[in-house]
């Protein structure tokens, strides 16, 4: 009986839990996010590019209601802007948030993932299925709100080392998606390409603004982020460079050793 009663307390106490979950999905819902198209060799002055995402209108497909993301992007010297296009069909349940894709549906974040836990998602910068392990369990808080933050860690089954490799670790934000956006939601290669989220709000509620960001509208062209400063791979600013690992400095990664 004692058992019994303490599985059933674990059980409500999981129900509350997730019930005060924020939700990932609200109508008007939007990020904006920073983009450098090679953090490596970028120069000085190159032309960053910003892009809006947004949770607008829905689409009933085979019975279910998706909410429908969209994008739409502007280079900061406004040499080019894209029109509105949609990029995702999403809904949540319990905690977790899962996208159509064609006729197939995919689990895309799962913000109720408790410690040492493996479980499975679709990496949305790869395009496929992943396994990853639940590396730990926090609070992430801004504008005295409080956010379930989850790290992950991806498995590679061909490179067993990498496993180890804190480089390889991604931060899920309850409500928000991850500091690189609410789609990027996997790890992807960082030379390659650089994001930050830059704010993420809804109907005027600001739920997280990056430091360097000062709240001009997305549909202007924002001034260049100021290149000489220090920031980490997830897109915060640095006060200091890190004692090892990577960091980003005049808009070059680097490793520190």
């Amino acid at each position: 009986m004692k058992r019994i009663f303490t599985l059933l307390t674990v059980s409500v106490s999981l129900l509350a839990a997730n019930a005060q979950l924020r939700s990932f999905i609200e109508e008007g819902k939007t990020w904006l996010v920073e983009y450098t198209p090679n953090i490596v060799v970028v120069e000085p002055d190159f032309p960053l590019t910003y892009k809006t995402y947004t949770i607008s209108g829905d689409t009933v497909i085979d019975g279910e209601s998706w909410k429908r993301m969209t994008h739409s992007s502007i280079r900061a010297d406004g040499a080019e802007k894209t029109a509105t296009q949609l990029v995702a069909l999403l809904r949540e349940e319990n905690g977790k948030v899962y996208c159509r894709n064609d006729k197939e549906v995919h689990m895309i974040y799962d913000f109720t993932a408790r410690e040492s836990e493996t479980i499975n998602y679709y990496n949305m910068d790869m395009w496929r299925e992943r396994e990853c392990k639940v590396i730990s369990t926090g609070t992430f808080s801004y504008g005295g709100q409080d956010f379930r933050e989850i790290l992950i860690q991806d498995k590679n089954p061909m490179d067993p080392r990498r496993e180890e490799d804190e480089q390889a670790r991604m931060s899920w934000i309850e409500g928000i998606g991850t500091w690189y956006g609410p789609i990027n939601n996997g790890r992807f290669d960082m030379a390659g390409s650089g994001l930050r989220l830059l704010e993420c709000k809804v109907n005027g509620e600001v739920l997280y603004r990056h430091d360097d960001y000062t709240g001009i509208s997305s549909a202007t062209v924002l001034p260049a982020s100021d290149r000489s400063a220090l920031y980490g791979i997830d897109g915060r600013r640095l006060s200091e460079k890190p004692a090892h690992g990577f960091y980003i400095e005049g808009g070059v990664k680097k490793m520190a050793k």
